[in-house]
């Protein structure tokens, strides 16, 4: 009787400690369609925006801790707020206080389950489909909720990479004329970024030894240009050693975003580049014979 007694007071004092007056009001806004790449939330302020406001019931604490939890959209948790490692928060007396996506999911003290945390440690990325955020404000010495809850839902999209237009791939091109321009064009990164990509055209000969891939990875690249914001480049390679013969080439395209840092897609490699490709230049068009003259060699 006495231990039963206990734990029926415990869960009561349990229960009287979440049923302390609400004394902040929180609300919050977040883009509907984030960047996909979830560590890059914490440089961004157009990613959510949570504001927190005093109540006229109960005291104003001055610190608290963000409570936050990540959820699917049928309701499968994703990541939690380890609230041991959650900064405390100082709120402003009497005023508005602001938060952003750096504070609500702060990546040092989320703790994201199973697979999306290796989903996560390879592409720094969940993967694409609809989630829903919840969030609501806790004392920094116990868990009492101090705040009304909001929930927030959001989309995020999968990132495809460039698609490799032209040359086309196995494509020959006449040497005389790729002497003097070869055109790149490839498809833009997708979902397109605000800001505007920066994409790396490298190309490298694929010698006669080499597969197209050990090319890639072994050689030095002949050509290596970062093009901003366009999906077009015109190399003028002036290629000296193109002579008689046929020259095979792979080309590809990696993609960073305004920062500098790897826009990786949904491929695995983490080198955010686009499938490769390769093209042959042939050999150049032989010389014609000088026109006869009709003149012969006088006779001894």
């Amino acid at each position: 009787m006495k231990k039963s007694t206990l734990i029926l007071l415990s869960l009561i004092a349990f229960e009287l400690a979440y049923a302390q007056p609400i004394t902040v009001n929180i609300s919050m806004t977040m883009n509907a369609r984030p960047v996909a790449n979830i560590s890059n939330w914490a440089i961004r302020n157009d990613v959510l925006m949570l504001t927190a406001s005093p109540t006229a019931i109960g005291p104003y604490p001055g610190k608290v801790k963000i409570n936050s939890t990540i959820k699917t959209a049928d309701g499968a948790t994703v990541a939690v707020t380890d609230m041991q490692l959650a900064k405390e928060q100082r709120l402003a007396p009497f005023t508005v206080t602001t938060f952003y996506a750096k504070d609500v999911v702060d990546m040092q003290a989320m703790v994201f389950t199973g697979s999306y945390q290796n989903k996560l440690n390879r592409t720094g990325k969940l993967a694409a489909g609809n989630y829903q955020i919840i969030v609501h404000l806790d004392s920094v010495n116990s868990p009492i909720k101090l705040s009304n809850e909001v929930t927030k839902l959001f989309f995020l999209s999968a990132t495809q990479l460039p698609v490799l237009m032209m040359p086309a791939d196995g494509a020959t091109l006449k040497a005389d004329a790729a002497q003097t321009a070869i055109t790149f064009r490839w498809t833009p990164v997708s979902p397109k970024p605000a800001e505007n990509v920066r994409y790396h055209v490298q190309v490298f000969e694929v010698l006669d030894y080499q597969t197209p891939m050990q090319a890639l990875r072994s050689n030095m690249p002949l050509l290596d240009k970062e093009v901003i914001g366009s999906t077009q480049y015109i190399w003028q390679p002036q290629l000296s050693f193109i002579d008689s013969t046929h020259k095979k080439f792979i080309w590809t395209i990696q993609s960073f975003d305004y920062l500098g840092q790897i826009i990786t897609g949904e491929t695995a490699n983490g080198e955010g580049r686009s499938e490769a490709r390769t093209f042959i230049i042939g050999g150049m068009k032989n010389k014609r014979p000088e026109k006869e003259t009709g003149k012969t060699e006088p006779e001894n």
